[in-house]
């Protein structure tokens, strides 16, 4: 009875935590960000829909401030989150803003059917003339559906 139990269990909490991530399920978050390599203010909205299985179309809207007296910046990027259980990578490109290219990995835990913790590690790179690198921790909420 008691494997019978987990096997149930286990079944289950594979359905659901799949559910998520099926072709035709949106998401919508907001997310705040500490960046490592510049002293700034961060927060954004994103959102997604998965074309397919665990692969998802993602866009999203940034605004950031460097430094106290600087202005507030604004940036949209578009890119894509392959979900592979709970981690996903992700690509972005910010075509507003800077025109950064950015490489990143996170995690997804679903506090509540539809809503998720995603914390997101991001390393953002320039075009040709601007060779820095950032580095970006985000802390985030989405909402699926």
């Amino acid at each position: 009875m008691k494997k019978l139990f987990i096997i149930l269990f286990a079944t289950c909490f594979t359905l659901v935590s799949n559910a998520q991530t099926e072709s035709g399920t949106k998401f919508i978050g907001l997310n705040d960000c500490l960046s490592i390599t510049k002293a700034s203010t961060t927060g954004g909205i994103s959102g997604g829909y998965f074309l397919s299985s665990r692969l998802a179309l993602a866009g999203g809207i940034t605004f950031s401030k460097i430094g106290e007296d600087a202005e507030m910046n604004t940036s949209i990027a578009l890119g894509a989150r392959y979900y592979m259980g709970k981690f996903f990578p992700m690509v972005m490109y910010d075509f507003a803003g800077e025109g950064k290219m950015s490489f990143g990995a996170g995690y997804r835990y679903m506090m509540t059917d539809n809503l998720a913790l995603e914390p997101v590690m991001n390393i953002g790179m320039g075009s040709e003339d601007d060779d820095e690198v950032d580095l970006d921790l985000k802390v985030g909420f989405a909402l699926y559906w």
